[in-house]
């Protein structure tokens, strides 16, 4: 059985929490993945690509979900991640309210074995 939770928080200096995380367990499959962008606080529009960030990559992750596992999971991974940076890049490139806006993350995929992050 697989279980997953997850929690964000502003800190104790910010006024807002720009954090975004997502994570999905596929019980039938022994799987699980999660992802948390941090909105880099104190950066313009950091909670945007925080959430941009998580939702292309929640996109990509549904095709875990169909008839057929992709095999390599490690290269599903690497293509939402790329998604991912390509959408926040161009939402700063595009939109003045967003320019310079940034965020680091973190993501991982588990198989049937004991995971911690």
């Amino acid at each position: 059985m697989v279980s997953v939770w997850g929690l964000t928080d502003k800190g104790i200096v910010r006024r807002e929490n720009q954090d975004s995380c997502a994570y999905e367990t596929i019980p039938e499959r022994g799987l699980a993945w999660g992802v948390v962008c941090d909105g880099m606080g104190g950066a313009k529009a950091g909670d945007i690509a925080s959430k941009l960030a998580v939702e292309t990559f929640r996109t990509h992750l549904e095709d875990l979900r169909g008839p057929d596992l992709p095999g390599e999971t490690g290269k599903l991974l690497l293509a939402a991640a790329e998604d991912a940076n390509r959408v926040v890049y161009h939402k700063a490139s595009t939109d003045d309210d967003c320019i310079g806006m940034g965020r680091p993350w973190w993501a991982s995929f588990c198989r049937g074995r004991p995971w911690k992050w």
